[in-house]
């Protein structure tokens, strides 16, 4: 090929993606709503990926620790599965046999007490006015009596149901559609991890056979540093959960602060959210501990307060941070980016992406400068 056929497909390659450019520029609300629908279709597989990334992790564990020898050889990789899944499982159902008991508990105490509350809300009422006869008038006007606070509980709720009803199917269509996504991605999980060896090779040789060998070597090298970070992810978050965990148990039992099992499993694993998690199994334990003593409540959150300074500030930078080889800085960047993006999961996602990126970048400014000395050398 002579220098003017280059220039020739060199130009027509440039105007054609110009003219793409400016097609998609033009379209930019049908392509988002095109690559949307996109993901929706691919969504059951993308989420099988990521359930492979995370039980990997504990599979590795049975394959290595309790199925090593050679009398496994023919069955490690289908026990290894089952005892993956009944371990997943099993922590899943055993969280929620510990916490939602009590929270149904808590809700029928509140809604007991409530009748009760609303009376001695009535003779509150009537003894500030009995005890301030000058200001008599302007308490009746606030009218704190049960029978209107009984008729606006009605009405807000009346219009909160009608307000929802029309969304109602919609709803329960979303709920059946996230269940089905998540049958098909466990099954699709199940496959990868049964076949993950095979699969690595079939996406090797397609590599190769497709592309420069560096082009391939180059995005092999990405794909496998992705797969080591997010798994060290997985396994440092899961450690940094259990950590906090039990230091408010050992806390929660020093201070005799009610319900410290289940808070402290609570807040383990909302603390699997990356640095704001821990927050939701707060406001949940100082809501079941507040129905017991208020003043206890406002210890638990004193007590969370400075937990949570020392789990921010010393444990997950070192312990998630430091296992992906993330600066600490730069995980309260991902988390916040994340967040604002795509709520919990841009959270959870973020964090090993940015590693992966800052991994990369770090290897090509070393790159760049080991060049640019030695051409000055």
């Amino acid at each position: 090929m002579n220098k003017e056929t280059k220039k020739i497909l060199t130009a027509l390659g440039l105007i054609s993606f110009t003219a793409i450019m400016f097609a998609v520029a033009m379209n930019f609300g049908n392509v988002c709503k095109w690559f949307v629908g996109l993901i929706v279709i691919f969504t059951p597989f993308l989420l099988g990926i990521v359930l492979a990334l995370f039980f990997n992790v504990p599979m590795r564990f049975f394959e290595r620790r309790l199925l090593a020898g050679k009398r496994f050889d023919k069955v490690r990789r289908t026990f290894a599965i089952l005892l993956t899944l009944i371990f997943v499982f099993g922590i899943i159902s055993a969280v929620v046999a510990l916490i939602v008991p009590q929270l149904t508990k808590t809700v029928s105490s509140i809604v007991q007490a409530v009748p009760e509350a609303i009376h001695n809300l009535d003779l509150y009422q009537a003894k500030m006015a009995e005890q301030f006869p000058k200001y008599a008038d302007t308490i009746n006007q606030v009218n704190l009596n049960s029978e209107k606070i009984l008729n606006e509980t009605m009405e807000f709720l009346n219009r909160w149901v009608s307000h929802s009803g029309s969304l109602a199917m919609a709803k329960v269509s979303g709920t059946l559609g996230s269940v089905v996504n998540l049958f098909i991605g466990l099954i699709f999980a199940i496959y990868i991890l049964a076949q993950k060896e095979k699969l690595k090779c079939q996406t090797r040789y397609l590599l190769d056979a497709y592309l420069k060998q560096s082009v391939s070597e180059n995005i092999w090298k990405v794909g496998k540093l992705t797969s080591i970070t997010f798994q060290k992810f997985i396994s440092g978050q899961c450690l940094e959960a259990c950590i906090l965990g039990v230091l408010f148990f050992i806390a929660m039992s020093i201070f005799r602060i009610p319900y410290a099992m289940m808070i402290s499993v609570l807040i383990a694993v909302t603390s699997l959210i990356p640095i704001w998690g821990a927050f939701i199994g707060c406001i949940v334990g100082c809501f079941l501990i507040a129905v017991v003593n208020p003043m206890q409540a406002l210890g638990f959150l004193i007590l969370f307060l400075i937990l949570q300074q020392v789990e921010g500030n010393l444990i997950y930078p070192h312990v998630v941070g430091g296992s992906i080889g993330l600066p600490s800085i730069w995980v309260l960047a991902a988390v916040t980016i994340g967040g604002k993006l795509y709520g919990i999961v841009g959270m959870v996602l973020f964090i090993p992406i940015s590693s992966v990126l800052y991994t990369l970048l770090k290897e090509n400014v070393r790159w760049r400068l080991a060049r640019k000395n030695k051409m000055e050398s």
